[in-house]
Order: structure tokens, then sequence, then C-alpha cells
């Protein structure tokens, strides 16, 4: 399990809440967990999921008339 200051990854996301955040978490673990590739035995798709937002490799984009919804979209 890993610990992490969520408040911090808030902050520097500029992600407006953590509930926010947690959606956020749940909807990037599934799209790892429905990859074809496979993570590292001892790694779990949440704490990829985490660790991606906290480094800024995962872009949030939400609200808009373009985008109704809120999506992730990888940063490559």
């Amino acid at each position: 399990m890993i610990f992490c200051d969520i408040d911090k990854i808030c902050r520097e996301r500029n992600i407006p809440n953590k509930y926010v955040l947690a959606l956020v978490v749940a909807a990037r673990a599934r799209q790892l967990s429905e990859r074809k590739g496979r993570l590292g035995d001892d790694e779990k798709y949440i704490s990829r999921a985490i660790d991606e937002i906290s480094r800024g490799e995962i872009i949030l984009s939400y609200g808009g008339d373009s985008h109704p919804d809120a999506t992730v979209k990888e940063t490559v």
C-alpha cells in the first residue's frame, strides 16, 4: 500500500478536491486494467494511477461545451 499526500496532489495538479481526485484515480486505474499489457507483479492499478497523477503524467480536463464529462488523458 502506498501512502501519499492527497492535499498536495490536489494543489500541485489543480484538482479541485479529493473527491474529484478519487474519480480521476478510479478512471485511470480502469484504463490500466483494460489494457492488454501487464503491470509488474507487485504493482497495483490504483498505485500506478496515483503515481502517474502525482508525477503529472495524467491531465484532467472537464467542463466546457466541447467536453461535458470529465476525461483522463495520458501525456506521453
